[in-house]
């Protein structure tokens, strides 16, 4: 599964998005959507790797663009990602 996200960007020190992608890290991604039950929505994925960064703009705002490569945990895959309904 591939994807992409843009974020913010944030100083090195904060964060050092380059290296985490230069040194092809794995790590955790997730993301939620709501505050109230029953209209709760969230996505995890266990096992994700950033790659190709660049910078970008959104109205102003210097913006980090990755590329996102989704990898299974296991041996039989399909737990790349999850998603919850609440």
């Amino acid at each position: 599964v591939k994807g992409t996200v843009s974020i913010e960007a944030t100083d090195v020190t904060t964060k050092d998005w380059w290296t985490v992608a230069k040194d092809a890290a794995y790590g955790v991604f997730a993301v939620k959507h709501g505050q109230t039950p029953g209209h709760i929505f969230g996505v995890t994925a266990p096992n994700v790797q950033l790659m190709d960064p660049k910078y970008g703009d959104s109205d102003g705002v210097r913006m980090m663009e990755f590329g996102m490569s989704f990898t299974p945990l296991g041996t039989s895959g399909n737990d790349e990602i999850r998603i919850c309904v609440k």
